[in-house]
């Protein structure tokens, strides 16, 4: 049986109308991801599912305010109700549309964008038509990504995204051709014998934001990890 709910130190992610549930690829996005300013005042969430990253984004950055965006209703309404239960209801807008037909709607451009997209291309896909949406590229594609946030991001914003460690050249490649710059990138291990199976990647549109050394590596229950992690997880990490 599914859980249909998973608590946080601030607030609990309900997710049974939700094709994509509370995750470890989630979690770690919305505990990393990068920002070049110290307050940021507007933050996106693409594709926010349950509502996870946008809830996380409010809880780390206490000034700004987060718009949530998913293109499938049933998502809309989990996380409008998720959000709206949370003590960040205030500063959090949900809205039920497309990155394709928001960002042209847009002149405002934001500090900090985040997305855990859709990753898979040719793989086969499943009758669920939620889940296809959320895990296959037909809905947004990364070039179609890129373009999107580049035209969204400030001149001293950063976007921030995890991906399968196989699709980490395309993402750069996309986000390269819409002019943006990789930051940094974290591999990530489930344990540290084993190879890396995702990637987090952050980008911005200037060269000066980009570190000499951008090449980490995080591992499932390592120090790091506990590091991002604990301000949101209710398991106390032992010393």
């Amino acid at each position: 049986m599914e859980n249909n709910s998973f608590t946080f130190k601030h607030f609990t992610i309900h997710q049974e109308k939700c094709a994509m549930k509370v995750g470890t690829d989630g979690t770690l996005l919305g505990a990393w991801a990068r920002t070049n300013l110290e307050n940021p005042q507007r933050i996106l969430d693409i594709g926010t599912g349950t509502g996870l990253i946008a809830l996380m984004m409010a809880q780390r950055f206490p000034l700004a305010k987060v718009t949530a965006i998913d293109i499938d209703h049933d998502a809309f309404i989990q996380a409008s109700q998720n959000i709206a239960l949370s003590p960040y209801h205030q500063r959090i807008e949900v809205l039920n549309i497309s990155l394709q037909q928001y960002a042209p709607t847009i002149e405002r451009a934001f500090e900090v964008i985040v997305c855990n997209p859709p990753f898979f291309t040719n793989s086969l896909q499943c009758p669920n038509i939620q889940k296809n949406i959320a895990k296959h590229t037909i809905s947004l594609s990364f070039r179609e990504l890129c373009k999107h946030v580049s035209r969204l991001l400030s001149d001293d914003g950063a976007f921030s995204v995890i991906v399968p460690i196989e699709r980490k050249n395309d993402m750069i490649c996309e986000a390269a051709l819409s002019q943006m710059f990789m930051q940094k990138s974290y591999s990530v291990k489930t344990t540290p014998h084993k190879s890396a199976r995702r990637v987090l990647l952050s980008f911005c549109k200037h060269k000066n934001y980009v570190e000499d050394d951008v090449e980490y590596t995080i591992t499932i229950g390592d120090d790091l990890y506990k590091h991002l992690t604990s301000p949101f997880y209710l398991e106390k990490f032992d010393n």
